[in-house]
């Protein structure tokens, strides 16, 4: 019971935070273009700066062991999201598709992973994180466009994620860490992080007619298998990985429970996908994580 008070208190938190972002777009004191700009902030800046801070510990077998595991585990958990939605839509409703399997990992997971568990365990979401980025620039893409040849490896390779993970894991295995200097000053930017992602999640609600977004149908069917159905399949699938790796199970479960991802809209403004779908979306399961990340969590350390 009382982590799932913990849970809840920290996503009511998150959702306040969102609240600002929400007034700030509908006051229009942040527009369209600044919404994008603190969006780039985040992505660019922020996350791979607690990535980094993350790796800047001792360098051990057993935390090696661990990230390449983490890897794995979030490999596993995203394409278990894909194949649900491909059982779900066949070849049809793309969008719905991407919806389902990629979750909010960067807005909502890096936060509530570090308010949750601290940050010695952001090493295994920022591995969650890059895998998003392969899979997401790649499989995500096409379930957007259609098109194949979109797909680049300078497009994966010089993504800020996997630039963050680089820097962060070069450091994690050199004998000779971060200044304290550096480090804090790289701490204070990653602290920006959860409100920073919070108030950018609230412009993206604010961006939606809410009438439109409790009215479109196709949304509830995402909202139910983002984050009730592909939750519970990872965690039934998950009783198979030893309770040895414990911590990185509930790492990925908290990654996998959150809404869908922001990037479904961005990535189709971007390559001509259905951009007011995505956004419906991403407000409705926003919305609704509210009461099904807690007892998602709350049924994980249940069944494991």
């Amino acid at each position: 019971m009382e982590t799932g008070i913990t849970i809840f208190y920290q996503i009511v938190k998150m959702f306040l935070m969102m609240s600002i972002g929400y007034f700030l777009y509908a006051k229009k004191w942040v527009d369209e273009d600044g919404s994008q700009q603190m969006a780039n902030i985040l992505l660019r800046i922020c996350a791979p700066a607690i990535t980094i801070v993350s790796f800047n510990i001792e360098f051990s077998k057993e935390k090696l062991y661990g990230i390449i595991v983490a890897f794995v585990l979030s490999f596993l958990s995203i394409i278990i999201g894909l194949i649900v939605a491909r059982i779900v839509y066949g070849n049809k409703n793309r969008i719905e598709q991407f919806a389902i399997g990629f979750s909010n990992s960067v807005f909502m997971g890096l936060p509530l992973v570090q308010g949750l568990l601290g940050i010695e365990y952001v090493m295994y979401i920022s591995a969650y994180m890059v895998v998003f980025n392969l899979l997401s620039w790649t499989i995500g893409i096409y379930l957007v466009s259609g098109r194949k040849d979109l797909i680049t490896p300078k497009l994966i390779l010089t993504s800020p994620a996997m630039i963050g993970l680089v820097i962060g894991f070069i450091v994690f295995v050199s004998p000779i860490k971060l200044p304290f200097i550096i480090e804090e000053s790289l701490s204070i930017v990653g602290s920006m992080n959860t409100p920073l992602a919070m108030i950018v999640l609230g412009t993206y609600v604010a961006k939606s007619n809410i009438v439109e977004v409790f009215k479109n149908k196709q949304a509830y069917i995402v909202s139910l298998y983002r984050l009730i159905i592909v939750p519970i399949v990872i965690m039934l699938v998950f009783i198979l990985i030893p309770n040895t790796y414990m911590d990185i199970k509930k790492v990925v479960i908290i990654a996998s429970s959150t809404p869908t991802a922001v990037t479904v809209a961005m990535l189709a403004q971007q390559y001509g996908g259905d951009f007011k779908q995505g956004a419906i979306i991403i407000s409705l399961t926003t919305i609704f994580c509210l009461i099904t990340m807690p007892l998602m969590i709350m049924l994980a350390q249940v069944i494991w």
